[in-house]
């Protein structure tokens, strides 16, 4: 069972690397196949199979997500490799291990970000076992949904921030920087209030036992609000070059669940798991809040209010 779990973690990192690099180069559509279409319906139907044709336990699952993200992955390569960076009769100004040699960090970044996902789940089966894990498993996915507006506001946002910091724009990127955080926080608001009324519904599907920790998907939409209201800073520092900064962020943000996982999952199980997820979500925010303002003179007070005079990127 370990080894489809591990082998899954850098896939689902290389798929989503895979949509950043294919969003770069000008095939947005394209980068939403492999991980919002191709892979979802691959596993589908996979489930299905197993269902007919054999009994499904937890170890056929995970084979099954393992594959179906391996073919993912392969079908996302394939947009990348199909791509001249060059222009028409020239050489190719970027070879593609440069294009590995740049992407890196960009695959350290969405590893944290699973890391930091999964990090309090695992850290609750530790200190209390499955049955915890159980009952929280359901309320953490369905905050995770949070996830898709910001998602889809990136899929604009990214190419034009990347623009306009070329062009050194700093006043437009500022103020793009501000309506990101607007309608970010505005749309984790009005998930959040939909999910968390929602929930308690939702759960009856599971099982009157996992209503237990209804009260937690609270906490847990306020880090998917509060990851709003820090602003864009994760894609400043990846779109202007500063990738490493980015890396360093989400670093700091799953030290801090770690350490605040450590502290109160085993007192609180749970209730401490939420936490830490969401202490790990505000130092991650306020990290590559910091970051940004050192590095562009675009900050948590840009991102609040537009900015009149920001520094010149460099």
């Amino acid at each position: 069972l370990i080894a489809p779990v591990l082998l899954s973690i850098p896939l689902m990192a290389g798929i989503l690397l895979m949509r950043g690099i294919a969003q770069g180069i000008g095939r947005p559509n394209r980068a939403q196949l492999p991980g919002e279409l191709i892979r979802p319906a691959l596993l589908i139907a996979a489930l299905i199979a197993i269902w007919f044709f054999a009994e499904l336990n937890a170890a056929l699952f995970m084979l099954a997500f393992a594959i179906t993200a391996g073919l993912a992955m392969a079908f996302a390569c394939t947009t990348i490799a199909s791509h001249n960076p060059g222009e028409p009769g020239k050489p190719n100004s970027v070879s593609y291990s440069d294009w590995d040699r740049l992407a890196r960090p960009f695959f350290g970044i969405q590893l944290l970000m699973i890391l930091q996902i999964e990090l309090a789940t695992v850290m609750l089966g530790y200190f209390a076992g499955p049955e915890e894990v159980g009952l929280f498993q359901p309320v953490a996915r369905m905050a995770l949904a949070m996830l898709v507006p910001i998602q889809a506001l990136n899929l604009a946002f990214n190419p034009r921030i990347a623009g306009l910091l070329a062009e050194g724009k700093a006043s437009e990127v500022a103020a793009l920087a501000h309506k990101w955080t607007l309608a970010a926080t505005g749309m984790m608001i009005i998930g959040g209030v939909v999910l968390g009324l929602a929930t308690p519904f939702l759960l009856t599907f599971f099982g009157p036992e996992f209503g237990v920790n209804s009260a937690l998907v609270w906490l847990l939409i306020g880090a998917r609000i509060l990851q709003g209201l820090l602003g864009p800073g994760s894609e400043l520092m990846t779109m202007s070059g500063h990738a490493n900064f980015a890396v360093r962020g989400q670093l700091f943000g799953v030290i801090a669940e770690l350490g605040c996982g450590l502290a109160l999952i085993p007192i609180y199980g749970a209730t401490g798991a939420a936490l830490a997820i969401v202490v790990g979500s505000v130092v991650r925010g306020l990290t590559l809040a910091h970051s940004s303002e050192r590095k562009l003179g675009i900050g948590l007070r840009q991102f609040w209010w537009p900015a009149r005079s920001p520094r010149q990127t460099a």
